[in-house]
């Protein structure tokens, strides 16, 4: 992004099934995912889908999630929305009432939607991207819109409590010390868990063993 508009807007792609395109990772910001091509096995908080092209997937704040490919060739696009978006002058008053509670944890939005409406508002706001500054306005029309439907088709809900901050922190520890010799007791300890119960909590959450991802980060590094 920019200062004029801090969203960010990745183009992925991967052509070897099963390959790591994102290891599991979580941030502040919210994630739209509209796949083009091809498939990927997307993991968020331990559930598991397999996106399709024509559907348009969320990820929400602090949602730990990753991305695999699931048959290649496998192309996506990626718009990442941050809370830097209620401080722009070009936003409006009904911006912050939508996108405030997003950020707050107080609401959140379905994992996938199919609904026509919202993925060609998706699909005008990566086609206005390449001239952000120019189109900044009409980016940020288009998100208000994509916000106010979301909530008008009942996609936008209050949240439900997240039982994966110890992860979260573990997912930080584990990043900080990839390149390390650590323990699974060391990994546990970081989150003040019993080894055996951490180790089945993150593979339930992740996908993967803490090793395996341990593993995983070492090899994108």
């Amino acid at each position: 992004g920019s200062a004029a508009l801090p969203l960010g807007l990745y183009r992925q792609h991967g052509s070897v099934k099963g390959s790591c395109i994102t290891p599991s990772q979580y941030h502040k910001d919210l994630e739209l995912i509209l796949t083009l091509e091809g498939s990927t096995t997307l993991v968020v908080d331990g559930e598991t889908w397999e996106t399709k092209p024509g559907v348009l997937y969320f990820i929400n704040p602090y949602h730990i999630h990753s991305i695999h490919v699931a048959t290649p060739p496998s192309r996506y696009d990626c718009l990442v929305i941050p809370m830097d978006l209620l401080t722009l002058p070009v936003g409006h008053a009904t911006m912050t009432d939508l996108i405030s509670p997003i950020f707050k944890g107080e609401r959140s939005f379905g994992s996938q939607t199919q609904d026509p409406v919202l993925i060609d508002l998706f699909q005008r706001i990566t086609a206005s991207y390449t001239q952000k500054e120019e189109n900044a306005t009409a980016i940020m029309g288009y998100l208000l819109l994509l916000l106010d439907r979301s909530k008008k088709i009942g996609l936008l809900t209050e949240s439900a409590p997240s039982p994966t901050a110890p992860i979260r922190k573990a997912i930080d520890y584990i990043q900080s010390h990839f390149n390390e010799r650590i323990l699974l007791s060391d990994m546990a300890a970081s989150v003040g868990m019993n080894p055996k119960y951490f180790c089945s909590y993150f593979k339930k959450i992740v996908g993967l063993t803490p090793f395996q991802y341990k593993k995983e980060l070492r090899n994108k590094a």
